[in-house]
């Protein structure tokens, strides 16, 4: 979880971050061995309050799945299931355990349905919500919600847009048709701070929104200051500054809906000020925070404050009115354009890109301004006549006038006729700017819910078949074509300036499906199952078609187009098409769909159920454990992503239970819970929770029932070991060295003390663990920052204390670089590299002479890799401890050639328009990669590469397409280099 990295991370955290920061802070790891028998106890944990009422294990059912549904009806959305969905019932607590009354929480669920959102939308389906439910407490605290999803994540949004706004992970299991006691939410108490907000001449500021989160840590903290994202509202977009100097694509990023909708739920503490400018946080988190201030028209501010417990007066706050920017839209003959939509804003203090405000739209003569904009850097404005349509921007410098030129518009004209060539009447036509590789969203929009709201269709069928628009801007687009009874058609089309475009697209009348939805076990019709045909898609994944079972378990999907979509960006092991099948009273269900294939029957299985519990020898645990539920043996590739993982907890008795599992082979991990504090908080805190257990190889079966026993005896942290130590450098101590220990479990760190001594904590010894030590050291020749001094793998016995003494020599090293003349190479730089990282210093220069001297510590064998402008980079091992060893090396530059040519890429037939393919080149000295765009592809389907800095000799060349590996070709490159090779890869499956 750690990413251009503002709108990045904003998504991220906007799609439910806080959920995801449990995957990203657990880890993944191997095998596991459970310790078993006797050992003392540990100290009794005190019971956590916050649990008294928790029944963890034992949900109280509060509706009966029954085995036929009611009705002949077929509904959608998840409306459709929401009597066998779960429920979960909690109470929101102060520190103290005081209830607190009349605050709002949202249940919100993050799942891979939202990859499906934009698509599902155009087929009818209600698409996937991201807070699926609001409720406030009652005078006792406590609330209710309902709706969620088992295989889904959930986390409980408090107070969001108000000033306690946090978010808590769900980390219970929920269970379909019950409804399940999470616990308490308790909110920090933190202190008190307010203030006020004034303008430049001390004039109170009504109406300022205010702001506080927790201070990034180290170099990130710049970024937010002089950022401006305090500024960024939901109305806001993004411009790309390079985008409007060099015309590659949109100069906009706009928020998709799932974002704008939610940007203002982000878990913020928030609050406004009142007449008098006035401000005020009663539980504000105490420590480093960041405040930031904005109103519309004005120029936000963003601060350091430190608060304590207690009381904190912060001083006034200053809002400017900065600059205004202004501008005119015209056309190409330079008359005014009423009624343009126009965007703008300052660069921010490092250039690049902007946050970009609405200045509305244009008045009779074209004009437009924007006040209260940051005099940070250039200006900017973006400008179009409709949504469907491209962004125009212009760039100029603070100050300056803006003037944006959008070209005139053409009439369009498209004929959709049928395979039979006759009109196609009744169909949806619609424009959309086109989106590929100079779309700055790329790959993130999608999965954000781009494009989730129907475009305005403003083709309008004039007479059968034909489609008119009399105004669109030229550029190029993605028209697509949505007939009834027949599948949908898309094409790419680029519309040129100055000419009217008449266009046809065929309308195919594609493929449809017959499914049949039944019981495993019974062979009964499953009725309200959700299904979906789905398949690669940019960039994750695309569903063709999807429908609800009707009584019978039936249901037709389609028809769907028989031509192969784009395939993801990434591939992701994804080449078919799947048949996806949702039902809350089964396990999620994928099976592969064979091309031709008109009718088909698809099994479902009852979930199996995992029931546990956690002992102490044979004592309860007196604690409250996490657990995290991983399939490992699921379907592979992308369709994993509706297999995640399950998060539950035990209760105060050690019991737990998972329910709704697909059978299959299971990792059962174990963790001190962590997750029931402020997700942000421990961001910033970088605190790794501790992992104390992991159960491999658990089976369940469709239906059944698996029971686990874990023994955390004999010292209650499963498997721990212990290093303790010293470090010595030249036969002196070395203070202050930092030895970090890693492995499956959460790593620890320690520093060694005067005497060079150093002892770590227990830490979890499942498998390897890997030491690395570094440290400032001085030696007889250099002065080392941060040098590596040791690293290791080791396999510990598991309650023992592991001895490590490192008596370490150094060494220098003197490097002498040459051409292939033998003439000094000065100014190349030189590194070392060793297994764990960089050894001695971490790189150096060479001198007028071609040498350089670096600092050998340790043994162990090292490369010696050497770059140079205007030569090939090359690399020498060497061995310090060899006898023929001097201390020396000499390394020959060669100069730079290239290996260029042709990738023949006929053999990978699935490959689509827009996506692409990786090539490496690996040789002697490196290598180099370049990828490879199938829009560039010609029509004998090869593509050019190019890569550079390479030298003379052999190499090997590697392809991926799509997850799918090549076979490697042999690449000769003479002293001049190769410009017209021919590639012709075959994939190494077949």
């Amino acid at each position: 979880m750690k990413s251009n990295h503002l709108l990045a991370g904003l998504a991220v955290v906007v799609l439910g971050g806080a959920l995801w920061l449990a995957l990203a802070l657990l880890g993944t790891g191997d095998s596991a061995v459970l310790v078993r028998g006797p050992g003392p106890e540990p100290a009794a944990a005190e019971a956590s309050p916050d649990l008294e009422h928790f029944s963890g294990s034992e949900s109280r059912a509060v509706a009966k799945v029954t085995e036929a549904v009611v009705g002949a009806a077929v509904e959608t959305g998840l409306a459709a299931w929401d009597p066998e969905l779960g429920g979960l019932i909690g109470r929101v607590v102060e520190e103290d355990r005081t209830p607190v009354a009349g605050i709002s929480v949202a249940l919100v669920q993050v799942d891979a349905n939202l990859m499906l959102a934009a698509d599902w939308v155009t087929l009818g389906e209600p698409p996937p919500q991201l807070v699926i439910g609001r409720t406030i407490t009652d005078e006792e605290g406590r609330f209710r919600l309902g709706g969620a999803y088992d295989s889904s994540f959930q986390g409980l949004g408090i107070d969001l847009r108000g000033p306690r706004s946090t978010i808590r992970v769900v980390d219970t299991q929920l269970h379909h048709g019950e409804v399940t006691d999470v616990g308490d939410i308790v909110l920090s108490a933190g202190c008190t701070i307010f203030g006020r907000v004034v303008d430049e001449g001390g004039a109170p500021v009504p109406g300022a929104r205010v702001r506080i989160v927790p201070s990034p840590p180290g170099e990130n903290l710049t970024m937010f200051l002089q950022a401006g994202v305090q500024d960024f509202r939901a109305d806001c977009s993004v411009g790309i500054s390079k985008m409007i100097v060099e015309e590659t694509g949109s100069p906009v990023v706009e928020l998709p809906p799932l974002v704008r909708d939610h940007i203002d739920d982000l878990p913020i503490p928030t609050t406004f000020t009142n007449a008098d400018g006035e401000y005020r946080f009663e539980s504000a988190p105490i420590g480093d925070l960041i405040q930031g201030i904005d109103k519309p028209a004005w120029v936000g501010v963003s601060r350091v404050i430190t608060t304590t417990a207690g009381e904190v007066e912060l001083a006034d706050a200053v809002l400017s009115a900065g600059l205004t920017i202004e501008g005119i839209v015209v056309d190409e003959q330079g008359d005014p354009l009423a009624g343009v939509e126009v965007l703008a804003g300052s660069e921010f203090v490092f250039g690049e890109a902007a946050i970009l405000h609405p200045a509305g739209r244009t008045g009779a003569d074209g004009r437009f301004s924007l006040r209260g904009c940051p005099a940070t850097g250039a200006v900017m404005a973006c400008a179009r006549r409709n949504p469907d349509e491209h962004w125009v921007g212009a760039l100029e410098a603070a100050g300056d006038e803006l003037e944006i030129e959008l070209e005139s518009t053409i009439a369009v004209t498209v004929h959709l006729i049928d395979a039979a060539g006759e009109p196609v009447r009744g169909a949806r036509v619609e424009l959309a700017p086109g989106v590929g590789r100079e779309s700055p969203m790329g790959v993130l929009g999608r999965f954000m819910n781009l494009g989730a709201e129907p475009r305005d269709a403003r083709l309008v069928e004039t007479e059968a078949g034909t489609y008119v628009c009399d105004e669109v801007t030229p550029g190029r687009y993605e028209l697509t074509a949505r007939p009834k009874g027949l599948a949908k058609a898309r094409q790419r089309v680029e519309l040129l300036p100055g000419q009217a475009a008449e266009l046809t697209l065929i309308c195919e009348a594609g493929q449809g499906l017959e499914l049949t939805v039944i019981d495993a076990r019974t062979g009964a019709g499953i009725a309200g199952a959700r299904a979906s045909i789905v398949g690669a898609g940019f960039p994750f994944l695309a569903a063709f078609a999807v429908g609800r079972t009707g009584p019978d378990g039936r249901v037709h999907l389609g028809p769907y187009s028989l031509r192969k979509e784009e395939n993801g960006a990434f591939g992701f092991g994804l080449a078919g098409r799947q048949i996806l099948v949702q039902h809350p009273r089964y396990a999620d269900t994928s099976v592969p769909l064979d091309a031709g294939v008109q009718a088909t029957q698809v099994a479902l299985v009852r979930g199996g159920s995992l029931h546990g519990r956690i002992l102490w020898g044979s004592d309860p645990p007196r604690s409250v454990y996490m657990l995290v539920l991983e399939n490992t043996d699921g379907p592979g590739g992308i369709m994993e992503a509706f297999l995640p993982p399950r998060l539950g907890r035990s209760d105060m008795s050690g019991a737990f239970r998972f329910t709704n599992l697909p059978p299959g082979t299971y990792e059962l991990t174990v963790f001190d819970r962590f997750l029931d504090q402020d997700p942000l908080m421990l961001l910033v805190a970088q605190e790794e929770p501790t992992m104390v257990h992991r159960e491999d190889d658990v089976q369940l079966e469709p239906g059944g029932r698996t029971d686990v026993v874990i023994d955390l005896s004999p010292s209650g942290r499963g498997q721990t070991a212990r290093i303790e130590g010293s470090v010595y450098l030249d036969y002196h101590p070395v203070a202050g060295a930092r030895v970090r220990v890693s492995g499956r479990g959460p790593g620890v760190s320690v520093k060694t003390d005067e005497r060079g001594n150093f002892e770590t904590p227990d830490f979890l010894a499942l498998g390897e663990v890997y030491v690395r030590v570094s440290g400032d050291v001085e030696t007889p020749t250099a002065v080392l920052k941060n040098a590596l001094l040791h690293s290791e793998a080791l396999t510990l016995v598991p309650q023992r204390v592991h001895r490590l003494d490192l008596d370490l020599q150094s060494q220098p090293l003197q490097v002498r670089v040459t051409g292939s003349g033998g003439a000094p190479v000065a100014g190349a730089r030189v590194q070392l590299h060793s297994e764990g990282g960089y050894g001695g210093q971490p790189s150096s220069k060479t001198d007028e002479r071609g040498r350089a001297e670096l600092t050998l510590i340790g043994e162990g064998q090292r490369d010696v890799r050497v770059s140079a402008e205007g030569y090939a980079d090359n690399s020498v091992a060497i061995d310090p401890t060899a006898a023929d060893f001097g201390g020396e090396v000499e390394i020959e530059l060669r100069g730079a050639v290239t290996c260029a040519g042709l990738c023949d890429l006929t053999a990978f037939e699935f490959l689509g328009s827009g996506n692409g393919a990786y090539l490496q080149i690996t040789g002697p000295g490196g290598g180099g990669w370049k990828r490879l765009d199938a829009d560039d592809l010609s029509d004998d389907r090869r593509a050019t590469f190019r890569v550079e800095g390479l030298q003379p000799g052999s190499y090997e060349a590697h392809l991926w397409v799509n997850g799918r590996q090549a076979k490697a070709i042999s690449v000769e490159l003479p002293e001049g280099g190769a410009e017209h090779l021919l590639l012709a890869f075959e994939p190494v499956d077949g």
